[in-house]
């Protein structure tokens, strides 16, 4: 079994990528609606609401930033 996917453009199924099938050999296929594209969009910053669960202010999230950064060790990076 093999699932790709991609977009329905509201006349043809156009997949995301090439489909790794032989040409000329037929092959059964299940064709499965998700949510429209707009609706997803719509959605996609709402899920994101309440996810940051802190109690602390600005100033103490950023101190804290700073304090875990004073244990990172700097590397050279050879380009």
């Amino acid at each position: 079994m093999l699932s790709i996917t991609g977009i329905y453009d509201g006349e043809r199924i156009i997949p995301k990528d090439p489909i790794p099938l032989k040409k000329g050999k037929s092959s059964r296929v299940i064709i499965t609606f998700l949510e429209s594209i707009e609706e997803r969009r719509e959605r996609d910053l709402s899920d994101f609401c309440g996810i940051w669960e802190d109690d602390r202010d600005a100033k103490e999230i950023v101190e804290d930033i700073y304090d875990q950064r004073k244990n990172f060790k700097l590397r050279e990076v050879e380009l």
